[in-house]
């Protein structure tokens, strides 16, 4: 049970590095509410778990890229 008068304490090592997290999905989809739901926990799991940078924020987004997503961001990287 949780007590309101107990003090959260933070984890020792928030690093990414360390951290095995389960972004949430994307497919690709026409539908914009599906993308923005998704962006919406990307962005929960952001400040739950304090990236901090940039490039954190970009890895775990691609990270859930899935069936037609992935395809797109793959071709896309072998592109440039």
């Amino acid at each position: 049970m949780f007590h309101r008068d107990k003090k959260l304490e933070k984890p020792h090592d928030t690093s990414s590095s360390k951290l095995k997290i389960n972004p949430p999905t994307f497919k690709g989809t026409l539908d914009p509410d599906a993308y923005f739901d998704r962006e919406k926990n990307i962005e929960l799991m952001v400040t739950c778990y304090e990236f901090n940078s940039d490039y954190q924020r970009f890895l775990l987004d691609i990270s859930g890229f899935s069936n037609h997503t992935k395809s797109w961001w793959n071709r896309l990287v072998k592109d440039r």
